[in-house]
């Protein structure tokens, strides 16, 4: 569902259950399942659909782990690429992450992880999570889609909720 080369040249692919690290420096290709007994088969390219294991993956190449989204299992997969370890998160500072899907960087460097209704924000620097102000109006809301315009507003787009223009200055939607 997600490709994603970092800094060490490594390309991290996602799947609908698991991901998968390729390194043409050496002649492995490691394939780590998640944490999923039954995998539903779904189409390609189906950003819509609501119940992928991994929805969307960035890195935080200060840090260097790997972040991926689960709006099928409601949580956000943390890998550290040095300890090689997988830390599974079900919420953020007390408010779960129903549908996790998408995960953007933007030009500063803050990883945002998008829900059902919120928007939380870490920092690399510091290694902390914030909850944004940013909020959906509608209940079964699924975030498909986030680029940044050059005034640092975030555009969000919603399946089924339209579009949000997010203002990162005065934290507006």
């Amino acid at each position: 569902r997600s490709i994603y080369q970092d800094q060490h040249k490594l390309v991290w692919i996602a799947s609908d259950n698991g991901f998968s690290t390729f390194n043409l420096g050496l002649p492995l290709f490691p394939y780590i399942e998640l944490d999923e007994r039954q995998v539903k088969k779904m189409e390609e390219n189906d950003l819509y659909y609501t119940n992928h294991t991994v929805h969307s993956s960035v890195y935080d190449s200060l840090n260097q782990i790997l972040f991926q989204s689960s709006s099928k299992n409601d949580c956000l997969y943390l890998t550290d690429r040095r300890a090689g370890e997988t830390q599974v998160l079900t919420s953020i500072n007390g408010i779960p992450l129903l549908q996790c899907s998408v995960l953007f960087k933007d030009k500063r460097g803050t990883i945002w992880i998008f829900t059902k209704q919120h928007a939380f924000t870490y920092d690399p620097a510091t290694r902390k999570f914030k909850t944004s102000s940013f909020a959906c109006r509608k209940e079964n809301l699924l975030v498909s889609d986030v680029v940044e315009d050059n005034s640092q507003n975030l555009w969000v787009a919603c399946y089924n909720d339209g579009l949000y223009r997010f203002n990162k200055k005065s934290g507006d939607n």
